[in-house]
């Protein structure tokens, strides 16, 4: 019997009754029981109107790294849609479909997934998922509008004869369009659209810093996780996301739209996850147990995890214990070691434990073969230089105060010049005056201005130390900033306070700092570079072999194709689709 009253309430009236007459006509059921849907803690909604056999996970929409249940837009913006659901029940012939509404609840336009064989064309079984994402271009005029989403088996798409209906969730996401310059003078019902699928349990990505172009080892691994892996997306819960997004959709245009906002709701469904730092696996890991997401967790230094500290320990202890913890990899000696001996004494099962020693660095420092350059061969100055972020009082865990001793030691020599790169180092810290204009400070710089940097660099000192940002903090050996310059062909002076030594010989591929000896580190860097500028050809030789070994450590197919590797191994185990080509770059 169809409704008397206000719009908004017949025309809703009127999609259920309808719904609800479809479904009994095949003698189905017409509501789903609500037993079930009150015993289902992920779905988005309870199943209403419909059979139940099709649940609506999560959803959300936006533009421009804009994501959420609700959005707003202006008219010629594309509006990403995503959809992810779960079937409870086995059906065939699925078509999904999503309608935006005016506030009349009047249907103004829509678009649906009947012309996709990996929908249509495939039997379901109970428990599989499925993420759909439409972008929609904007041809609305100013208002708020709410959104509709429907699942039903129709094998006849053209008249519906045959549709049994499985889900109609009403109002799950709003939308604001804003004011245009110019009225229209007619509508869009319908717009064209661009559709992709993901037929089975999505994978992700958990991270509190990406998309910032800034960390240049997180836009190398995921750009290539994301090319190689299209059920997966990047989950951020980076504050000021929307314009970090912004700036990463400039560059890589193609995956931008599979990076979004974090929202818990996200998980659910989800088949895999990958972090990196025990601080992102501690921050996610509740959501993670709350949706049943089995994780692969990269254990660098630093990002929360330190040596025989309480708090890290707690975290450590904490995500060990985990059951949803598939592998584990760690990327230093020390770390390797230390794991190992803290799950044995408090008698955790450690999950497959895998060592890559190095880091993931972006592949542009590995696209071209740039031998190292003879240094002072081309310029009358030696350019040496200093690459680190300041955590602390003068950066000491990075040896900023060595480093700017041993610059002042050498003020004397007037062919050296001395470049500071990262956030928070000042010439007003630590006094630099006395060096005049042969001082720089360059501030943070994005990843291609990096290497442009490097291009004109002779030498990098590292001169960091463990504990002292807080106890048990440690770097990684090299540095990522080390790393990073000895592709570029710069020669590289470094402690190793922890002998972790991927095999680096001092003299040789790099210049070897004592962090134990007697003698400072200050007057050990200046010590070196006095030799250096008495024979700058073993400058040049030290850059080329360290260049040379830093290569083959730091290859893409040991870096990303192993860790690449670890999750198809990890999905295989799980019973998860995986794609069976593997290509490591973005």
């Amino acid at each position: 019997m169809r409704a008397l009253g206000a719009t908004p309430e017949v025309t809703r009236d009127y999609d259920h009754d309808w719904i609800r007459q479809a479904n009994a006509a095949h003698d189905l059921p017409t509501d789903a029981p609500a037993a079930a849907a009150a015993s289902d803690a992920e779905a988005l909604l309870p199943s209403g109107v419909g059979t139940g056999a099709v649940a609506l996970l999560a959803v959300g929409w936006g533009v421009a790294g804009m994501f959420g249940t609700e959005a707003r837009a202006q008219h010629g913006d594309t509006l990403h849609l995503r959809l992810r659901l779960q079937l409870r029940q086995p059906c065939r012939h699925l078509v999904v479909s999503y309608h935006i509404k005016n506030r009349q609840n009047q249907h103004i336009l829509g678009g649906h997934s009947s012309d996709r064989p990996e929908v249509h064309g495939r039997a379901w079984q109970s428990g599989e998922v499925l993420e759909l994402a439409f972008d929609i271009p904007v041809h609305l005029h100013q208002g708020d509008y709410a959104l509709t989403v429907l699942a039903a088996s129709m094998a006849d798409v053209a008249h519906y004869t045959d549709a049994v209906f499985h889900l109609w969730a009403d109002d799950v996401a709003t939308l604001h369009v804003m004011p245009r310059a110019h009225f229209p003078l007619s509508d869009l019902i319908e717009p064209p659209q661009d559709l992709s699928v993901i037929p089975h349990a999505p994978w992700l990505v958990l991270d509190d810093f990406f998309p910032n172009l800034l960390t240049g080892f997180r836009v190398a691994e995921y750009n290539a996780h994301l090319a190689a892996f299209p059920q997966l997306s990047v989950l951020s819960s980076l504050g000021d996301f929307a314009s970090q997004h912004a700036r990463y959709a400039e560059h890589y245009p193609a995956l931008a739209h599979r990076v979004r906002p974090f929202a818990p709701a996200w998980l659910a469904g989800a088949g895999l996850a990958f972090l990196n730092f025990l601080n992102n696996a501690h921050q996610f890991l509740p959501a993670l147990q709350q949706y049943r997401v089995p994780f692969v967790l990269t254990l660098y230094p630093g990002g929360g995890f330190g040596l025989d500290e309480p708090e890290s320990d707690a975290k450590l202890a904490a995500v060990l214990a985990c059951p949803l913890l598939q592998a584990l990899i760690v990327t230093q000696g020390v770390t390797q070691d230390y794991v190992q001996r803290f799950a044995a004494g408090r008698g955790l099962a450690l999950p497959p434990l895998h060592r890559i020693d190095g880091v993931v660095v972006n592949p542009l420092y590995l696209e071209v073969e740039a031998p190292a350059r003879d240094a002072m061969a081309d310029k009358a100055v030696l350019d040496i230089c200093f690459v680190a972020e300041r955590y602390m009082p003068q950066g000491a865990n990075k040896g900023y105060p060595a480093f700017i001793a041993a610059a002042l030691a050498l003020a004397d020599c007037a062919r050296l010049r001395w470049h500071i790169v990262g956030g928070g180092f000042t010439p007003e810290e630590i006094d630099v005056s006395a060096l005049g204009d042969r001082i720089q400070f360059h501030g943070r710089l994005t990843t291609q201005d990096l290497r442009q940097f490097y291009a004109r660099m002779d030498l990098i000192v590292s001169p960091n130390q463990p504990y002292l940002l807080h106890p048990g903090n440690f770097d990684g050996f090299p540095t990522g900033c080390c790393v990073e310059a000895a592709l570029c062909g710069v020669a590289v002076m470094a402690t190793d306070a922890l002998q972790q030594n991927p095999g680096y010989v001092d003299g040789e591929s790099m210049l070897m700092l004592d962090a134990a000896s007697e003698v400072s580190l200050a007057q050990q860097i200046e010590i070196r570079i006095r030799q250096i500028l008495a024979d700058p050809a073993v400058l040049t030789r030290i850059g080329q072999a360290g260049q040379v070994f830093t290569r083959e450590l730091y290859a893409l197919e040991r870096q990303i194709g192993e860790r690449q590797r670890i999750l198809r191994s990890v999905a295989q185990r799980l019973g998860l689709p995986v794609p069976m080509e593997e290509n490591p770059l973005p």
